[in-house]
């Protein structure tokens, strides 16, 4: 069977994702998962797909204890596989940088390598000279951050990217675009797939707008400036000039959390913000349950899966058109679309939705319909599936 890599930063075990990715895959390839998280995420991650199926890439010196036996079995298996990497890593890394990679990246010794998936274009961009040495084909994954904001102050910071991928995945056309303007060839070889759920775990639910009580908005996301928690407070204190009962929640952590209550105290609205913090995946269900409307106020976004949830479940939605959001929801069938960065437009949109009861209707009824459509897990994956056989025959 082919050998397939996919490097990642991390492994959510909490998320069936991954597990229907790996089992689908496994059909037809030998699939391995390389990630730089700890003995603890490891092993967790281990008792769902067994050893062989994970290699870590952690720092050397974060792990001594583990690291010495794992070098001293790859030197003795392999003595001369390391030696050649060694002397490949310090010609493509330099003295300085190429010892540590090759202390970090030998594991990777362990099989040769049919195809590497680096999951974000962050990873590749460091680590895609290991390709090479494995003749392997390389996809590279742009998901949002990685090619919105990061690198932006190098022109060329994904020139190599562009030269070894053999294939690029691009979450939606915004980010293609992205990648366009940051040197990607438009002849070049690519594919576009969105994120994507189970849609069985995020059943529809009529909804109305409450003839009294409190209209409930709810935010799922980091408390990190690219949300744009900020600009969604403006905009709800500009809701309240007009629509005076209303509960803002938001659901998330994050390292913004303390200048975004410094924000809800400072505009007055401690009655009407409530932080839930993090929280699961069945109790965000139980708050989206509960809620009225999704609000999602983001500055940097490459898709979001909450999104598409908040779509599944009925609730309609008001989101700004940072990157992958235009394609996320329907402009004014699923939802509503502001200009991010201007708080009146998120409130007018919000208000507009509030006071016209026929259209919320239409917009619940119209969510699961599109989720359906575009944003089945079943389907993204049979597309990679497709990708993969194309480049491995």
């Amino acid at each position: 069977m082919k050998q397939i890599l996919f490097l990642e930063y991390s492994f959510p075990t909490h998320t069936p994702f991954l597990r229907y990715k790996f089992q689908t895959l496994s059909k037809e390839y030998n699939i391995t998962f390389a990630s730089r998280q700890g003995k603890k995420e490891r092993l967790a991650y281990q008792k769902l797909f067994g050893p062989a199926s994970l290699i870590s890439l952690q720092n050397p010196w974060k792990r001594p204890k583990e690291f010495l036996p794992i070098f001293l079995f790859f030197c003795l298996v392999f003595p001369v596989k390391m030696f050649r990497f060694l002397k490949f890593c310090l010609h493509k890394k330099g003295k300085k940088h190429g010892l540590n990679w090759f202390l970090q990246s030998f594991p990777l010794l362990r099989k040769n390598w049919n195809l590497i998936h680096f999951e974000f274009g962050s990873i590749a961009q460091e680590q895609i000279f290991v390709a090479e040495f494995f003749k392997a084909k390389v996809i590279t994954s742009f998901r949002g951050y990685d090619i919105a904001f990061l690198g932006l102050h190098q022109p060329e910071f994904y020139q190599e990217v562009w030269q070894k991928s053999t294939m690029i995945h691009f979450l939606g056309n915004d980010l293609l675009n992205k990648g366009i303007q940051r040197g990607f060839s438009k002849d070049g070889s690519y594919f576009l797939a969105s994120p994507a759920i189970f849609i069985d775990q995020f059943p529809w639910k009529k909804r109305s707008l409450p003839e009294s009580g409190p209209v409930h908005l709810v935010s799922v996301g980091r408390l990190t400036w690219k949300k744009g928690y900020l600009i969604g407070l403006m905009a709800i204190k500009k809701v309240l000039d007009h629509q005076q009962n209303i509960k803002y929640h938001i659901v998330g952590s994050g390292e913004d959390e303390q200048a975004i209550r410094f924000h809800i105290s400072d505009l007055g609205l401690t009655d009407v913000v409530v932080l839930h913090g993090r929280k699961s995946p069945q109790e965000v269900a139980k708050i989206l349950d509960s809620a009225h409307l999704f609000f999602h106020p983001a500055i940097s976004e490459g898709f979001c899966n909450a999104v598409v949830e908040a779509q599944s479940v009925g609730l309609p939605v008001v989101c700004s058109d940072a990157e992958g959001l235009s394609e996320n929801i329907e402009d004014g069938k699923t939802g509503l679309l502001f200009e991010r960065r201007n708080a009146e437009d998120a409130a007018n949109k919000i208000l507009h939705i509030l006071h016209h009861s026929a259209l919320y209707a239409s917009m619940n009824e119209a969510g699961p319909v599109r989720v359906t459509q575009y944003f089945d897990i079943q389907k993204q994956v049979a597309t990679f599936a497709d990708v993969y056989q194309k480049l491995l025959a």
